[in-house]
């Protein structure tokens, strides 16, 4: 039993590696998704040649269009909307209305106030479900005067066919190692099984998060709002009185900035006075000490001198 059981489970791996290598290089065949307009009709067996020499029947096309398949295109739209506006942040609030009636939402916004450097503007990334994309740039457009607008389209079909065929292997493959999981008579059978199903289930997981992801980009457009107010920010010092303002403003910085310094300075002019108190008590006492020696030893010349005039001289 376990000998089979190790058999099947290694049939089932070698099953699912070339389902998996078919889907990864299914982009590439010419039987994997045709374009739009591609005839699917006919002998798949046929070569190019034959297809080429039954296009035209007395100058017309022998193709029957009865045959032809328009592939679902799956597409991320995006948009690029920039607009000028009186109060941005007015304009932002309608937006955001704008977009949640639609279905959508304003995945994230950002937003400045006018500056010498340019006005004020807000930035928005909304996101609407992509049969509303046109619509939705309209009621935006309306909200002031359009500077510019760019779309853009990225086709990911390819992408989703193979990783819903990748999606579908795993999961069969899944159903197929549950079972043998279930047939399993011994310990080292069961936690082969068990590991082998560890691993398809975290590749499964991870194909099941992009195939959500790229699902979410294909149905939801992405529009990203620009609204900028039509004027900058007033100059000031036009008059006399701004002028004054200005000149307060700038005394009063100067002043806080003076105070701040005196702030740092002061405990370093204390203690170099502490220091400096000290060096001139040194210097003086020792002044003082050399004045005191040459009195005292003048005073020692002058008694010697008295005490040898006393002395009489002998004869």
């Amino acid at each position: 039993m376990t000998s089979r059981l190790r058999l099947t489970l290694t049939a089932a791996s070698i099953s699912l590696a070339l389902a998996l290598t078919g889907c990864a290089t299914s982009g590439m065949g010419s039987e994997a998704v045709p374009p739009v307009g591609v005839v699917t009709g006919g002998d798949a067996g046929a070569g190019t040649s034959g297809m080429t020499d039954s296009m035209l029947v007395d100058g017309k096309s022998a193709i029957d269009t009865s045959s032809t398949t328009v592939v679902d295109r799956s597409t991320i739209e995006t948009a690029y909307l920039s607009v000028s506006v009186s109060a941005p942040q007015t304009s932002v609030t309608d937006a955001q209305r704008i977009a949640t009636e639609a279905g959508g939402f304003v995945q994230d916004s950002s937003w400045n106030p006018a500056n010498q450097y340019g006005p004020e503007s807000a930035y928005l990334t909304v996101r609407v479900p992509v049969d509303k994309l046109d619509a939705v740039l309209a009621q935006f457009g309306s909200l002031g005067k359009v500077d510019s607008l760019s779309r853009s389209k990225t086709d990911v079909t390819l992408t989703l066919t193979d990783l819903n065929a990748r999606v579908a292997s795993l999961q069969q493959s899944l159903d197929n190692l549950r079972t043998l999981q279930a047939q399993a008579t011994n310990v080292s059978d069961l936690i082969t099984v068990e590991a082998a199903i560890a691993s398809r289930q975290a590749e499964l997981d991870s194909l099941l998060a992009q195939q959500t992801y790229l699902s979410d980009q294909v149905d939801m457009s992405t529009i990203s709002l620009t609204l900028t107010g039509s004027t900058g920010a007033t100059p000031t010092n036009n008059t006399f009185w701004d002028g004054l303002v200005a000149g307060w403003n700038s005394l009063a910085v100067a002043g806080s900035a003076l105070l701040v310094a005196a702030g740092f300075v002061l405990p370093w002019i204390v203690l170099l006075a502490v220091v400096a108190g000290i060096v001139l008590a040194v210097i003086f006492a020792v002044l003082r000490r050399r004045r005191e020696n040459p009195s005292s030893g003048s005073t020692k010349e002058s008694s010697s001198a008295g005490t040898a005039a006393k002395t009489p001289t002998k004869k």
